[in-house]
């Protein structure tokens, strides 16, 4: 089954969690992240020294809460499957 896209939910989550991907730009191998210019493609574009290094893509899940991770495995959604990336996903 497929989620029909959410502009209120995107509004709520997209900039919190693009925050949170340049936080983690230094533990990705990244030094600059980029606002894809596809908006309907990866969020962001990364790369290190001006060179492309990859996509990463942002999603918040609110049903997390605190520090460590509930889950044994992280679900993608099914749209995302064949991009290679990093994919970021805070918590509320």
């Amino acid at each position: 089954m497929k989620k029909k896209f959410s502009q209120e939910l995107f509004d709520e989550n997209d900039v919190a969690c693009r925050n949170a991907a340049e936080g983690l730009k230094g533990e990705l191998g990244i030094d600059a992240l980029e606002d894809n210019p596809n908006v309907y493609g990866v969020d962001l574009i990364g790369s290190l020294g001006g060179e492309f290094v990859s996509y990463v893509e942002v999603e918040r899940k609110l049903v997390w809460t605190g520090k460590d991770f509930p889950y044994q495995i992280v679900n993608l959604p099914a749209r995302k499957k064949s991009m290679l990336i990093y994919f970021c996903q805070p918590n509320s």
